[in-house]
């Protein structure tokens, strides 16, 4: 979901394949994260109709190779959540300044810096197609239960 609207992501892009593709992991290693192109796409086309009423950064955009980007100089900065629900029904909130980059002084600028094959128009690349990366797990207290194969999370101040 991205604030209350829910994204029409392929269930093959949720639930790991028998070929290796598919899923998501997470990695205290990865910085914010990684989507899958068409899974980037999809959360990316959501949150531009979201965020349409600032003006896009595309200087930005094509020096870091990441995005969108948004120039905020000036305006009160509303972002949607980004939020995962889980088999079992559990939910992770990711808050905006957990999955999304501010520079708000001096040039007012945030983007959207999670990592994609999306220019390679691959429908699947090898390995998970959502990876959790150490940025979007501030403040989030998380237990891996290998024994049931599970794992769980809650909001902490850390």
């Amino acid at each position: 979901m991205l604030g209350n609207k829910i994204l029409p992501i392929p269930s093959k892009y949720l639930a790991p394949g028998s070929n290796a593709t598919g899923g998501l992991i997470i990695d205290s290693g990865f910085s914010y994260g990684y989507m899958a192109g068409p899974v980037h796409k999809i959360v990316t086309n959501e949150l531009k109709k979201q965020m349409s009423k600032y003006r896009r950064s595309h200087a930005t955009e094509e020096g870091i190779g990441l995005g969108p980007c948004y120039n905020f100089k000036g305006r009160k900065i509303e972002i949607p959540d980004l939020i995962y629900h889980f088999a079992g029904g559990a939910t992770m909130v990711v808050p905006r300044n957990r999955y999304f980059k501010f520079d708000t002084e001096p040039t007012g600028i945030g983007c959207f810096p999670v990592d994609t094959d999306e220019a390679k128009n691959l429908e699947f690349t090898p390995g998970p197609s959502i990876v959790l990366g150490n940025y979007m797990q501030v403040n989030q207290y998380i237990e891996y239960d290998l024994k049931n194969n599970r794992f769980g999370f809650r909001q902490q101040k850390c």
